[in-house]
C-alpha cells in the first residue's frame, strides 16, 4: 500500500475551476504540488457528502472516491508513476 502525504497542495479542475463550488466535485480534478513533485489527475466515481447546518454547529463534508493517475517524485529523486489507483480526496468544513 502506498500512502502519499502532500503539503502545499493546490487543487483545480479542468478549465481552471476551483473545487469550492459544490456542483463540481464529480468532475475531473488535477492535483499539483507547489514544487512540481506531485502531479496527479483524479477521476471521481462517487461523492459521499453530508451537510448539517444548525447555526451553532455546521458540517459540510465531501469525501470523493475515484481513480488517480500521475507522477510523484520522492525525496531521493525517485519518480513513481501510478495509473488508476483507487483512492479518495476530501474537503470538509466544520464549525462548532
Amino acid at each position: 500500500m502506498l500512502i502519499f502525504v502532500v503539503t502545499a497542495l493546490q487543487c483545480t479542475l479542468e478549465g481552471g475551476e476551483r473545487i469550492c463550488q459544490k456542483e463540481i466535485y464529480c468532475k475531473p480534478w488535477k492535483f499539483t504540488s507547489s514544487d512540481g513533485r506531485f502531479e496527479m489527475d483524479f477521476l471521481p466515481i462517487l461523492d459521499r457528502s453530508a451537510c448539517l447546518d444548525c447555526k451553532l454547529i455546521v458540517s459540510d463534508q465531501h469525501q470523493v472516491f475515484g481513480r488517480m493517475s500521475g507522477m510523484a517524485v520522492l525525496d531521493d529523486g525517485t519518480k513513481i508513476e501510478i495509473k488508476d489507483v483507487l483512492c479518495f480526496a476530501e474537503k470538509v468544513h466544520n464549525r462548532y
